[in-house]
């Protein structure tokens, strides 16, 4: 009986991978340094606010409660909360922005360059926000007949990023401007807010800190 013949497989290897390279999906950030636990916590915000909006818009195309069985009673709390989601953007991008300023005071970094800072938020988000302001205040006049004199000062406020402010209420223009609204004013307070981080004793450094952050929650 002839021995038997064996033969080894070799799986097929694209061209990256035998250059020793592989695929990551991960986003380029502007300083080089990426966290993925960030992008994990960007998804979870993402998804929470997504499901809140469908489970509104079911509410009011439907005028009523939607049923959730017992057993997911879990699942649509976290839902009927998704709006919490906006918030830990807040928290993220806090996080995001803090990074930079903390490593320039605490001499773990480079400088933050504050005209490459503010420039790159102005380009990235100015002309998509502006056209979109204007495009819906061009709706409101033209389709919903809105008196011009009304759309005027909300839309130079939306325009300022200070509809929130001026007016105590989210944008006239587009409602879900608010909080981009929010976003650019921290982005502005940002280099004002880090410089907390020259005071060297840590543990005054961290009470001061303390001290803003319950001031802001609880002043009214």
């Amino acid at each position: 009986m002839p021995p038997l013949q064996t033969s080894r497989v070799t799986p097929k290897v694209s061209p990256s991978e035998s250059k020793g390279h592989r695929w990551h999906l991960r986003r380029i950030t502007s300083d080089g340094s990426w966290i993925p636990e960030i992008d994990g916590l960007r998804f979870v915000a993402i998804s929470s606010v997504v499901l809140y909006h469908i489970y509104a818009q079911l509410l009011m195309k439907s005028g009523q409660t939607v049923a959730v069985q017992g057993r997911y009673a879990l699942l649509g709390t976290a839902v009927g909360n998704g709006d919490r989601g906006v918030r830990l953007f807040f928290v993220i991008s806090g996080f995001i922005l803090g990074m930079g300023f903390a490593r320039q005071h605490l001499r773990l970094g480079k400088p933050v360059n504050l005209k490459k800072y503010f420039l790159r938020r102005v380009t990235r988000l100015e002309p998509p926000y502006i056209l979109n302001l204007v495009f819906c205040a061009w709706v409101a006049f033209f389709y919903y007949h809105q008196a011009l004199g009304y759309m005027v000062p909300h839309l130079l406020a939306s325009l300022l990023y200070q509809h929130n402010l001026a007016y105590r209420t989210p944008s006239a223009i587009n409602g879900v401007a608010w909080s981009l609204e929010v976003e650019i004013q921290f982005y502005i307070l940002a280099p004002i807010i880090a410089l907390l981080f020259r005071i060297s004793n840590v543990w005054a450094r961290r009470s001061v800190f303390l001290g803003r952050t319950y001031g802001t929650v609880f002043s009214g």
